[in-house]
């Protein structure tokens, strides 16, 4: 009788070593490592009670009936280890996933982008610059600092093109077409753009390109597009430089009186006392940007991401009026007879962005995807 108890409990204690030993090995995952792209849906874990583990309930019907132990034991429970081992080893079942972080990601471009919508805590660096709008800074550093309850839009002109390329099917030229193609893939890890741009070719051109940069798959594949509008794209007439003309015969006006008719849309957006025809040509700078993002960019109205794309004498007045005209100085109708006319212009794939929130508070940021905000030079041909 005393030999048949020792070996019930010798065998009893076997049992319990093996269900503790397979109930720790069930919520163990060796595949498990540590990555920065770690996720809750990456752990393949069982949680299966140990009484249905198919080698434990076979050793157990192997038993004497007295010495079987009862399906609802202690061991349902998952295991618990009293120290948790280092995260370049493997992952734990109760272990949690760790958060992705925007500041985290890497992508191996000249300009890094790092999509920032999920970020919950703005950097000071983004404070920074969601709160200076006398300077011009890059569009991928915008993007890092739209958080999740906003969305944005940036306007900005076409990429580059020659100076003899003009009117509605002047295109791009072959370095307008790289920029562009650029810009995508700096902007890859974003999520779907919608575009917007006006009836003249080189718009469509640059956000055709943008988008086979990004990789984005996009309704259209050859220029002129086939829909003014889409799922994925719009003509506008209001990026036009037309959109601030209230008189077009006085605007003209306006134009002939500077060198240059690039003048009069810097002229009418600095100056406080134009001249009659400027006043009665153009609308007030102001008023008309404010009027642009209400009708354009209310939080309801935005896709997530938007890429407007617009021309320089539609931005030179809208840039102005964002930057408060302060040290950001694009009067060129002061400097319309030097050579160094081209300082006080804006570049390609410059303008603006506009962040609004689900309250549809604006914010207006002066942006740029070139590495300088001023053309400088203007291509000859």
């Amino acid at each position: 009788m005393k030999k048949n108890a020792c070996y019930i409990a010798s065998v009893f204690a076997v049992c319990l070593l093996l269900a503790a030993c397979d109930d720790e090995l069930s919520y163990y995952n060796p595949n498990i490592v540590s990555d920065d792209s770690f996720t809750e849906d990456s752990l393949e874990v069982n949680q299966t009670d140990s009484s249905q583990k198919p080698f434990f309930k076979d050793f157990l019907q192997s038993l004497p009936s007295s010495a079987q132990v009862s399906s609802s034991s202690q061991y349902s429970e998952p295991y618990q280890p009293e120290q948790e081992p280092s995260s370049s080893s493997y992952f734990l079942f109760d272990e949690p996933a760790p958060e992705s972080s925007s500041s985290s990601y890497q992508f191996n471009e000249p300009i890094e982008v790092i999509p920032s919508s999920s970020s919950k805590q703005m950097s000071t660096e983004c404070e920074n610059i969601r709160a200076t709008r006398d300077q011009f800074h890059q569009l991928t550093d915008v993007v890092n600092c739209v958080m999740e309850n906003e969305k944005v839009a940036y306007v900005i002109r076409h990429a580059e093109r020659n100076k003899s390329s003009t009117g509605t099917e002047g295109r791009l030229n072959d370095n307008g077409r790289e920029q562009s193609v650029t810009l995508g893939k700096r902007l890859a890890p974003l999520g779907p753009i919608y575009f917007m741009h006006t009836k003249v070719y080189r718009t469509m051109e640059t956000v055709l390109k943008i988008a086979e940069g990004k990789g984005q798959e996009f309704s259209e594949s050859s220029i002129p597009f086939t829909a003014t509008s889409a799922d994925d794209h719009e003509q506008r007439t209001d990026l036009l430089d037309s959109y601030f003309i209230k008189d077009e015969s006085q605007a003209n006006a306006c134009k002939n009186q500077h060198s240059w008719s690039w003048s009069a849309y810097s002229y009418f957006a600095y100056e406080e006392d134009v001249s009659r025809e400027c006043q009665a040509g153009f609308y007030d700078v102001d008023d008309r940007i404010q009027e642009f993002i209400k009708d354009n960019f209310t939080y309801s109205k935005m896709h997530d991401i938007t890429i407007a794309i617009s021309h320089d004498q539609f931005l030179i007045p809208f840039i102005i009026s964002v930057s408060e005209r302060n040290t950001i100085d694009l009067r060129f109708h002061k400097h319309e007879n030097e050579e160094s006319r081209y300082d006080y212009w804006i570049n390609y794939l410059t303008g603006v962005a506009i962040i609004v929130d689900e309250n549809d508070q604006a914010i207006t940021i002066p942006v740029t995807a070139m590495e300088d905000p001023y053309l400088r030079v203007f291509p000859e041909k």
